[in-house]
């Protein structure tokens, strides 16, 4: 779930930073900045939707996991 705060507040970041009023040199980089974070989120989304589908989910409700420290 944390790629879709990624997507939205990079999209937001974009939106802003490439207003007319805001364009200066820091701005374009911070711009070109969320474009590259965006374009980092993006292929996380199948994965991510697959992991929180309510299938997988409800699949391994009940069972516990055990981790083995050495």
């Amino acid at each position: 779930m944390v790629y879709l705060f990624g997507i939205s507040t990079n999209i937001i970041n974009i939106t802003v930073l490439s207003r007319e009023d805001m364009r200066n040199p820091k701005n374009t980089r911070l711009c070109w900045l969320a474009v590259a974070g965006l374009l980092n989120m993006v292929p996380y989304v199948p994965f991510g939707s697959y992991e929180s589908s309510p299938e997988k989910m409800t699949k391994h409700r009940g069972q516990a996991s055990v981790v083995w420290y050495n």
